[in-house]
């Protein structure tokens, strides 16, 4: 292969420590992304810090996102594999700023390690392909390249391709009865970029831009009649009040 075609062959051929941006945030339109409700050019992060990370955390995933080759290192226990977790969510929940027809790939040293991850991500994507036939995570079996291959070869494809389907639909219903549930209990507040996907006009809307304490004072701002007061009161006493993704 020749070395001009080496993936990241500045980095690990040339080792040169002069990390780049990724190119996807050099275009010409600025790209923004969207985390725990702030919206932001990542170019200019400031001192924004997310997920309670520590100072240490939150400069490794600020360098994973605005930097086309990064290493995170540590001791066991640091945080690695939680926080390698919120780099990835974070880019699928933002894929319409890097996503061109190419996947995000994952890569672990041990099997186990990789089911450990791709589990984590399937609150945020059921889009993964596992390739491999050491997996004994049961909750990755519809997501076996290997499964999925059967699946489309077998002679009731069209059958098999609905079952697929279907699948999809009862995580998606779990999912939303979750929320239900989530909100029956009236100590929490859910995520208002749920509804970008049913409310038309969401993505013009303060919500979209509004971050986690601005949405929580403006909802306790106001005499929430339909509830009646006693249960904004409970809402209000609760000590852990915040937004849920």
């Amino acid at each position: 292969m020749p070395i001009e075609h080496f993936p990241m062959e500045r980095y690990i051929i040339q080792v040169l420590t002069d990390t780049r941006p990724p190119q996807y945030l050099l275009k010409i339109d600025p790209v923004f992304y969207t985390i725990e409700r702030t919206r932001f050019w990542p170019l200019n992060w400031g001192d924004r810090q997310f997920y309670g990370l520590n100072e240490a955390q939150n400069k490794a995933f600020q360098s994973a996102l605005t930097r086309e080759f990064a290493i995170i290192q540590g001791p066991p226990g640091t945080g690695k594999t939680f926080l390698g977790l919120k780099i990835a969510r974070t880019m699928l929940k933002n894929s319409e700023a890097w996503y061109s027809d190419s996947p995000m790939l994952v890569i672990c040293f041990t099997n186990h390690a990789l089911d450990q991850f791709l589990e984590g991500l399937l609150p945020t994507t059921d889009e993964i392909i596992r390739v491999g036939g050491q997996s004994k995570n049961e909750k990755l079996n519809d997501y076996n390249l290997r499964n999925i291959k059967r699946v489309l070869d077998s002679p009731n494809r069209a059958i098999s391709e609905r079952q697929l389907v279907v699948r999809k639909l009862k995580r998606d219903i779990e999912s939303i009865n979750n929320y239900l549930k989530i909100i029956a209990k009236y100590d929490t507040v859910v995520d208002f970029g749920t509804f970008s996907g049913v409310v038309p006009e969401y993505a013009t809307s303060w919500f979209a831009t509004a971050e986690n304490d601005h949405i929580i004072n403006w909802l306790f701002g106001g005499h929430n009649r339909k509830f009646g007061k006693r249960r904004v009161n409970n809402v209000q006493n609760n000590q852990n009040v915040s937004i849920i993704n």
